[in-house]
């Protein structure tokens, strides 16, 4: 995440494989999936892993929020739907 006026980094977090995807914000909260199968929510200030979540293949969709829940796509043929 860099500052948007100074472009400096504010943080970063490193994923256990690659990242083929954009991340999402929304709620304070930034989503992103990674080729290590996980799905990841961090915090969108301090870059905390808040959780993360297994899927059975790699995630290279970009996730998409809605309605507090977030969606994701895997190569395992699956569409997961996270959330409260």
């Amino acid at each position: 995440a860099l500052d948007q006026y100074t472009g400096a980094l504010q943080w970063r977090y490193k994923t256990g494989d690659d990242l083929n995807n954009s991340p999402s914000v929304s709620g304070g909260m930034v989503f992103v999936g990674s080729f290590d199968k996980y799905i990841y929510a961090l915090d969108q200030y301090t870059g905390a892993l808040q959780w993360r979540y297994k899927t059975g293949g790699y995630v290279s969709s970009s996730p998409s929020v809605s309605g507090g829940m977030v969606f994701a796509g895997s190569t395992d043929n699956y569409i997961y739907a996270l959330g409260d």
